[in-house]
Parts: structure tokens; sequence; C-alpha cells
């Protein structure tokens, strides 16, 4: 089963005509609104998911003794922390209306000290 990607134009077409069928009153402002708060909800799910993962990662390499093993873990922490803000800084490229992403710059590399 392949998918085919759908353009935020599109959604947004979609999403209206879908409303409109379901006889719920929405602008186009009001659809604006929905899918940024849809937008903003999934990025804070993904965004608290992600610094779970990576302060399990913390523990547990804490808890590896001193040697190569340690050393490799911590490496690895500091790749996935980079890729994780190399993420937050596409997705303020792609769309510089996200102020919700802009708090995990922080976050994320809180964890490069």
């Amino acid at each position: 089963m392949q998918s085919s990607r759908v353009t935020p134009a599109e959604l947004k077409s979609k999403m209206l005509q879908y409303h409109k069928a379901k006889s719920i009153p929405m602008t186009e402002d009001e659809l604006s609104a929905e899918i940024d708060k849809s937008a903003i909800a999934r990025y804070q799910v993904g965004d608290q998911l992600l610094s779970e993962v990576q302060q399990t990662l913390r523990n547990l390499a804490a808890e590896l003794p001193e040697g190569a093993a340690r050393n490799e873990a911590v490496f690895a922490i500091s790749k996935i922390d980079q890729a994780a803000q190399e993420i937050v800084y596409c997705a303020l490229g792609m769309n510089k209306s996200m102020p919700f992403v802009k708090p995990a710059l922080r976050v994320h590399s809180a964890g490069e000290e």
C-alpha cells in the first residue's frame, strides 16, 4: 500500500470540504487555527517522547562502567541530540510561523552541555 504525500493546501481544502459536508460551520481562518492546534499538539507529544528517550539513554549510559562502551554510548546520545536539534531547525525553516518549535531548541541544546 503506497501513500501519497498531501500538500498543506490540499489538506486544508479536504478538511474544509469535510467540515462543510458535516455541516460544521467553520471559516477558513478557524480551520487554519484548528490545523495549527493539531500540529502543535502532535509536535508537543513528539517532543515529550523524544525528551524521555534521551533521558532514558543518558541514565543507561551513566550506569555503564567507565570505558569504551560508556564512551560509545555518550557519543551515540550526542548524535541523537544533534539530530533532534537539526529536525527542529528544519521545522523552523519550513514554517517560520511555528513559535511552538522554538522552545525545543533550548531543551535539546541543553542536553549537549
